[in-house]
């Protein structure tokens, strides 16, 4: 993309249909209890100034790639797709992400596949670190994917540091800053994100999951930018990327003030070409993304140009 193109790295789109399905959802849902589809988020989009956007998957559904596609093919601002693969079960994760593969040609928007991911709530993840595990993140990474993952405790904190270790191969982008603690706690989650990002290919989104809205008795610009600053410090705006966890953000705020707070405290930070790093080289960078009138890259060609 444009040196100086903005990216949202981190944003949602969904049915009605799934709502059911999507168990990270907290009990007061109300704000973001109905379906979100691509006009909508385009338009706020087109209106706050960003130009692309990269689509995560939000339920660990056989059917979540078909509609991420789906809507990729129908707008064109979305230049990369992160995906679901059951990444617990090894072998059945090869499976689909060859699939996913395999359909980019035949699948209007499978060419916008970008990363994959399953979501882990508080689970154990050891099986990360297991032969099969290991075999499949090694998979991922030659096949030109990222690995996206919000490691909330901080055992999973601690695998997903071994496994930067053990594949360096592997592009791994940690989601919504790790979750970082309201109250107490703070020292070990920056202590765990400095063990991260040690590794080279560890890279982190300056967004805000649902379980810190959720302990939010309102949106906190401050602690936002306190939060982004601890990131940035260690991680650097190479590996920084800014992500409004659009619908999900609605909880607690619009999605305007939400990227004009998270911009306004990097650019506070940075300028010049780190700031232009962080709005949108990092994740173009990471995901391997394109000009839409260019056509996104493959998987395949990004591995090719590695």
């Amino acid at each position: 993309m444009s040196a100086n193109a903005a990216i949202d790295s981190h944003h949602h789109l969904w049915p009605s249909s799934v709502i059911g399905r999507q168990d990270w959802r907290p009990a007061d849902d109300d704000a973001i209890d109905r379906a979100f589809e691509t006009a909508e988020f385009a338009e706020l989009r087109r209106s706050t100034g960003v130009d692309g956007s990269v689509l995560m998957q939000s339920v660990d559904d056989a059917d979540e790639n078909d509609r991420l596609f789906a809507y990729a093919a129908a707008d064109p601002g979305i230049v990369g797709v992160v995906g679901w693969a059951p990444l617990n079960r090894p072998v059945e994760a090869r499976g689909v992400i060859d699939a996913l593969l395999s359909s980019n040609g035949d699948v209007a928007g499978a060419e916008r596949l970008s990363g994959v991911r399953c979501l882990i709530g508080r689970d154990d993840i050891d099986w990360a670190l297991e032969p099969e595990g290991l075999a499949l993140f090694r998979s991922i990474a030659a096949a030109g994917l990222a690995w996206d993952v919000v490691p909330i405790t901080a055992e999973q904190r601690r695998t997903v540091a071994r496994l930067a270790e053990q594949v360096p191969a592997l592009r791994i982008v940690i989601d919504h800053l790790g979750a970082p603690p309201l109250d107490g706690g703070w020292d070990a989650w920056c202590s765990a994100l400095g063990d991260i990002a040690q590794a080279d290919n560890a890279a982190i989104k300056l967004s805000v999951g649902v379980a810190v809205l959720s302990a939010m008795p309102r949106w906190d610009r401050g602690f936002v930018a306190t939060a982004f600053g601890h990131a940035l410090d260690v991680f650097g705006p190479e590996r920084a990327m800014l992500g409004s966890n659009w619908p999900v953000v609605l909880l607690r705020t619009e999605y305007g003030s939400a990227w004009s707070d998270a911009d306004a405290a990097v650019a506070g930070l940075l300028d010049g070409d780190d700031l232009r790093r962080v709005r949108g080289g990092t994740a173009s960078d990471w995901y391997g993304l394109d000009l839409p009138a260019a056509g996104p890259v493959s998987p395949q060609e990004r591995q090719e140009q590695l």
